[in-house]
C-alpha cells in the first residue's frame, strides 16, 4: 500500500487527491499559473520539509473539468526534471520497492529507473 500523503490547497485545507484540493480562487477559474504554483508550493513542502514521497493521485476527470490544471502539471514537470537530478517521477510499485531496497540517485540512473 502506497499512502495518500495529502495535498493542501490554496484555502490552506488539507486534500488527499490533487483533484480535492482548491486552487486559485477556485479550481474551475484558477489559471495556469494558479495551478503551477500550487503543484511548486506542494512540491516544496514536500522536497525541502517533509522528505518523503509526493503522491500526485487524481481522477483523469480532473484534466477535462478543470483545463488549466494539466498543462500546468506538464510545465511542471519538465521543470522539475530539468532543475533537479534526484527528483523521480515512478510508479506506486517502484517506491515500494525502493522502500524494500533503497537505491542511491546514481544507481537509479545506471538502472534507468523512472517512468
Amino acid at each position: 500500500e502506497v499512502p495518500l500523503n495529502g495535498w493542501i490547497g490554496d484555502n490552506n485545507h488539507g486534500c488527499s487527491m490533487v483533484d480535492a484540493c482548491s486552487v486559485g480562487k477556485g479550481s474551475n477559474e484558477a489559471s495556469e499559473r494558479d495551478w503551477y504554483n500550487f503543484y511548486e508550493r506542494n512540491f516544496n513542502k514536500y522536497f525541502y520539509n517533509v522528505k518523503v514521497p509526493l503522491p500526485i493521485f487524481t481522477h483523469a476527470s480532473m484534466f477535462v473539468k478543470y483545463a488549466n490544471s494539466y498543462p500546468a502539471l506538464v510545465t511542471w514537470i519538465r521543470d522539475k526534471l530539468q532543475e533537479h537530478e534526484d527528483v523521480w517521477f515512478v510508479t506506486p510499485t517502484q517506491v515500494i520497492e525502493w522502500m524494500r531496497n533503497p537505491l542511491s540517485n546514481e544507481d537509479m540512473i545506471t538502472q534507468n529507473w523512472g517512468c
